[in-house]
Formats: structure tokens, sequence, C-alpha cells
């Protein structure tokens, strides 16, 4: 049994990880976002997130996975709501940006989230880099689910769309639009941005593997 523990962890199978845990604990330890919330990478989200603000006239956006709150301090959101499943996250966010009145925080429990009556709703929902490191099936369908249900206009997803070896405990990358007419209903893919540093163009170090896709409503 102890073997077969061990085996789990190495291997990153859904019985050995926790995503909640695992980004508590990360962001307990001082570790952060990770590089692609950091220098180039989130210079090219921004810019991306910045014309879409302007030219669908966004006055409001909801992220799902706001993590430690360094990519947002380069977006021109109006009005900005983060939720993140790490406590230790969210509070390094209220800290950050303590003094700006455009900005507020909240600890995600998708266990415990329910909002039929739309009241947690915003012009965009975002999601940049956490699709991929939803390990397990019904943390990542939930996701899913209630990202689409909190935007009225349009939803913004930067992450890998394929199948690729599980290198990491903490990575498992899927082809997400396959499973979203199950999950989801009135959106459309309206646009794919292709990323400026791609791995194909810098290399597996520098690049990242992860693209826009931007949703409307059908």
């Amino acid at each position: 049994m102890k073997i077969r523990s061990v085996i789990n962890r190495l291997v990153g199978t859904q019985s050995a990880f926790n995503s909640q845990r695992y980004w508590e604990s990360r962001y307990e330890n001082g570790g952060n976002s990770g590089r692609g919330s950091y220098n180039k990478l989130s210079e090219f989200k921004a810019t991306v997130i910045n014309r879409l603000i302007e030219q669908m006239n966004i006055t409001s956006a909801i992220e799902f996975g706001v993590g430690d709150g360094n990519q947002v301090g380069l977006i021109n959101y109006p009005k900005f709501l983060g939720l993140d499943v790490s406590k230790k996250a969210i509070e390094l966010c209220i800290q950050k940006y303590k003094n700006d009145l455009s900005k507020s925080f909240f600890c995600y429990d998708q266990f415990a989230f329910s909002d039929p009556a739309g009241f947690i709703k915003a012009d965009m929902s975002v999601s940049l880099d956490v699709i991929y490191h939803l390990v397990e099936k019904d943390v990542y369908e939930t996701y899913l689910t209630n990202l689409f249900n909190a935007a009225s206009k349009c939803v913004v997803i930067y992450c890998t769309n394929e199948e690729l070896p599980q290198f990491s405990g903490h990575e498992k990358h899927r082809i997400f639009t396959n499973d979203l007419d199950r999950l989801t209903q009135g959106w459309k893919l309206a646009e794919k941005i292709e990323n400026e540093f791609s791995v194909k163009r810098i290399g597996e170090l520098e690049g990242s593997r992860a693209d826009f896709y931007i949703f409307t409503r059908s």
C-alpha cells in the first residue's frame, strides 16, 4: 500500500492530488503563480485582454484563479473580482490592492458555491493558466460550468487545448473545448489568439503551450 501511494504521487494520479491543497501549500511556502504571470508572458496576456476590454466595452470582470495578483496589475479592468481556491493567495491580493477601490477578492470553494440568482456575474469572466492545473475531473468540470455561468458578454480562457503527457502531478492537459457543449450552453468560440511566445517559437524553457480562446454568446 505504501509503495502504491509513492507511485501515485510520482505519476500524479487523481487519488494522490488535491489542487486546492497544492496551491494553498505553494503560496504558504512563499511560491508565486508561476512564470506565466510574470515578465513577457504576463505582458502578452495583458495586451490581449486590454484590447478585448476596449473593443467589447467591458465594464466588469471576474477571474477564476487570480493567484498572487501580479497579472491583475497589468490589466485595465474597470471593475474586478478575483477568486481563488487559496486563502493565502487571496490574502496576498487583498494586501497588494488594499488601496484600489475597483478590485474585490474572495476565496472560492466550488463545493460550497451556488449562484442561481446570478449575484456573481460580470461582463467578462477570465481564466488564465488555470484549467490544466485542475487534475481532478469533478473540479475541472465544475470550474468550467461556473466560469461560463459568471459571464454575460464573453469568456476569456488562456490555456492549452491538447492532450499532453502528465509530467507533473499538478498538471493535466486536455482538449477542453470538447467538453464545453456538455458543460455549458449558449456560447461559441469567437476567436483564437495564438501565443506570441509559443514553445514552437522560443522553446520549452521560455515559451508556453497556451493560447487565448475567446467565447461570446451564440
